[in-house]
This record gives C-alpha cells, sequence and structure tokens, in this order.
C-alpha cells in the first residue's frame, strides 16, 4: 500500500463530532489566517505519522484501528448523556473515565507528531521515541488518569450557542497562579496545583478538571455550567494559546480576536548540567495563564529585571524603578 500523504494528528471522525456541521473553519496561527475548508485538508500534514524506523502507515493505521474509532464512540455517547434533559452528571463521569486512557493517547501523541511534522530533515527523533514510549506504557497512563481523578474536581461547561474552539493538542491546559520557571514541567503540567484541563467533546461541551475555585466562573460539579459570551471567550483564549500551529470551529468569527500571548514560536528548550559532567536537554512548554496579571508576572520574572540593585533596594513605598509612577509596594512589588 502506497504512504498516505496528509496524514491527521487529530482524526477526521473527532473533527466532525467536534463542529457538528458540514463547515469547517481553520485558523493557521503562524502566520495568522483563518479559512474554509474541508474535513479531508484540517488539521493535517504530510508525512506527519512517518518514521524510519516504522513502516509507512503504521502509525496513522494504529492510531485508526486503536483509538480513533473507540475516542469517537465514546464522544457520541457522551453527548447523548449531556443532551438529555434528566442528564446525570456522575453518569458523564463514569462514562468519560471508562475511556479516558484514549484522550490522554491522543493529546501524548499529538504533540510528538506536530513536531516531527514540523522537522523535514527527520534527524531529530526524540519525540517520536517519547511519544511511543508514553502511549505503550500502561502504568504511565494510567497513573495520568489517576492524577485527574484524585487530583482534580470534575464538572462539565457549556456554550449555548456552540462558540467553542479546539486546538492541535486536543486537550488545553492553563495555569491559575505562575510558579517559577523549572526544567521539565511547566506552571500547567496536568498533575500540578492550579490547573485547569480541558477535554473538548463537542463545540458546546467541554469536560473541565480543576483543582480550586476558577475565577470568573463559579462552576459546580454537579451541573452543566452555561457559560456567558465572555467566558466562552476566555476559554476559547485559553485554547488558542496551547496550539502549536491550528485550531478549527464551526464558524469563524470567534477566532478574529484570539491572539498568542507569547511572541515566541513553538516551546523553550533548557539544559540542565550536573557536577559529573551530565547533560540533560528538556523542551518547556509556553505557559498559558488564565489572567493577564500572571502572564505579566511570568514575563516580569523571565526579564531577571527584578534581580537588578534598582528593585532590591527600592523601599514600598518609593516609586516604582519600572517607570509606572506608582509606589512599589502597589507595582513590582507585588
Amino acid at each position: 500500500m502506497s504512504r498516505t500523504k496528509k496524514q491527521h494528528y487529530i482524526a477526521q471522525c473527532l473533527l466532525k463530532i467536534f463542529v457538528d456541521n458540514e463547515d469547517i473553519y481553520e485558523c493557521r496561527i503562524h502566520p495568522k489566517k483563518i479559512y474554509k475548508t474541508s474535513f479531508e485538508n484540517s488539521m493535517c500534514q504530510n508525512n506527519s505519522y512517518e518514521f524510519f524506523l516504522l513502516k509507512d502507515n503504521f502509525l496513522e493505521d494504529f492510531f485508526a484501528k486503536n483509538v480513533d474509532g473507540d475516542t469517537a464512540k465514546l464522544n457520541r455517547e457522551i453527548i447523548y448523556l449531556l443532551n438529555k434533559n434528566d442528564c446525570k452528571i456522575e453518569e458523564v463521569y463514569k462514562l468519560f473515565f471508562s475511556g479516558i486512557h484514549l484522550y490522554l493517547v491522543n493529546y501524548k501523541s499529538i504533540t510528538s507528531l506536530i513536531r516531527l511534522g514540523k522537522d523535514n530533515s527527520k534527524t531529530d527523533n526524540t519525540s517520536i521515541f517519547q511519544m511511543l514510549s508514553r502511549i505503550l506504557n500502561k502504568n504511565y497512563i494510567k497513573r495520568l488518569a489517576y492524577i485527574l481523578n484524585k487530583g482534580y474536581k470534575f464538572s462539565i461547561i457549556k456554550a449555548i450557542n456552540g462558540d467553542f474552539i479546539m486546538c492541535d493538542q486536543y486537550i488545553a491546559t492553563c495555569s491559575m497562579k505562575y510558579k517559577g520557571r523549572f526544567t521539565n514541567i511547566s506552571s500547567r503540567d496536568i498533575g500540578v496545583r492550579d490547573t485547569i484541563i480541558l477535554f473538548p467533546i463537542n463545540c458546546y461541551y467541554y469536560i473541565i478538571f480543576f483543582s480550586d475555585d476558577v475565577d470568573g466562573f463559579e462552576l459546580k460539579e454537579e451541573v452543566i455550567n452555561v457559560l456567558n459570551s465572555e467566558q466562552v471567550t476566555k476559554i476559547n483564549e485559553i485554547i488558542y494559546n496551547n496550539a502549536y500551529e491550528k485550531v478549527v470551529s464551526h464558524i469563524n468569527t470567534n477566532m478574529n480576536t484570539l491572539e498568542k500571548k507569547y511572541s515566541s514560536y513553538g516551546d523553550i528548550t533548557t539544559s540542565m548540567v550536573y557536577s559529573n559532567g551530565q547533560v540533560i536537554s528538556y523542551k518547556i512548554k509556553n505557559e498559558v495563564f488564565l489572567t493577564q496579571d500572571q502572564y505579566d508576572l511570568c514575563n516580569y520574572y523571565e526579564s531577571m529585571s527584578w534581580a537588578s540593585k534598582d528593585y532590591r533596594n527600592t523601599k514600598v513605598n518609593e516609586k516604582c524603578p519600572c517607570g509606572s509612577g506608582k509606589k512599589y509596594k502597589n507595582c513590582c512589588g507585588k
């Protein structure tokens, strides 16, 4: 069989369920461009699944047979429950966790496939090795599921007009609080406190995990939380800032105003040099936060200006060295 050129990192069956429509709009982020397209031509790249140690179409066939169809079936069953007049959230919860490994396999594989697809030379195979080692490691997937089950609250959010978008990472995460720069994790990794995790069901529903109250949302666990337009936009901002290259929607207007909070493209690489001479490199995900003040705090610490003598020697009631005109205690001193 000849190699399939256009290989989807989000399956066409999942895209069709998500938009719930014959029309699909895709937004390419770098540079920003929104266009109407087809399911066959959205969320895909040429040869994104190909890896020199595997036969042609091996990974694409693997996902088609073991992941895509079952995930689509699970989504349809969840949507059926959510649309019932007497919907019981505990039933949705039980059904979702019966197949949570499918969502996690999708999430952990898509990032690697996008990175691999962008590397035309295919000389750096780190991403594909990491992907295979994780999705084939049942204990790793089970542990992620356990963390979500025991460490977070479970709820449903609804966009009454079906305005939710979906990013090319499938699952989206953000942090409510900046925690500092680490080597092998970010402030929004699954398992970190104050992290919000969003699982797409369709353009009307997302499953949301959260550990503490989410500012501006007042989420309840026992009901479907219907969001207002401002809240939907905030969720879409989170999803948009999770994307590497693309997001999709069944309408184009809800993507026009969304912008990337970071100007950098792709992940940041950091290296650790140990006393024994060993050097280990990590790719750190771009941070995504719920509020602008946490982006400001992150940018402030990454600028290293806080470490200068001007800041260290400024008293709380003196003017802030940043030039805002405010007292230090009411500005960067926070």
